[in-house]
């Protein structure tokens, strides 16, 4: 089937149910007005789900892995959860508003038993295309342990007092 429509334009395929989630041209479904989901494979082919957290539960389980893991996430941070096939979560990322365009990337997990797929990666891609169709120019980290020095785009640079990663502009995102 082909979904066609707009950048940031909701298109359903034809027959759908009305609460059917729709897709965008790059990729993010919306459940909602307020929810984003998207999808991201893993390096055997499973293919987990990407959105904002959906209560306190899931949270919660974000903010588990992370202490479980050794990381801390301020109680300011935005987070973003990676759920496997069963809806739970086995990931995600935490981060905040830094300046004005610019994220900064406060944590990302994935649970032990997926550590070797690959999914951190594939996870940090997702976030860092989300900032960007948002009008973010830039995603900031601290060094530390994690992908963050292997990962593509990612330099260091003192200005920044850290390893900072440039967005390229996507056509029709927002202004932030």
């Amino acid at each position: 089937s082909s979904y066609g429509g707009n950048a940031g334009k909701r298109s359903v395929p034809p027959g759908a149910p009305p609460d059917y989630p729709g897709i965008t041209r790059d990729g993010i479904f919306f459940i909602d007005s307020s929810v984003r989901l998207s999808h991201v494979t893993d390096g055997r082919g499973a293919r987990f789900a990407v959105r904002e957290p959906i209560g306190p539960a899931e949270v919660g389980r974000l903010y588990r892995l992370l202490s479980e893991s050794g990381l801390a996430a301020s109680t300011s941070s935005r987070q973003l959860v990676l759920l496997d096939a069963e809806e739970r979560v086995v990931g995600g990322i935490t981060w905040r508003t830094a300046a004005p365009r610019v994220a900064h990337l406060e944590g990302i997990v994935v649970a032990p038993g997926l550590r070797s797929q690959r999914l951190a990666g594939a996870l940090l891609e997702d976030f860092c295309a989300r900032r960007a169709s948002a009008g973010y120019v830039a995603v900031h980290t601290h060094f530390g342990p994690g992908p963050f020095p292997f990962a593509p785009g990612f330099g260091v640079d003192r200005r920044w007092g850290g390893l900072v990663r440039f967005l390229a502009p996507v056509p029709g995102g927002e202004a932030r």
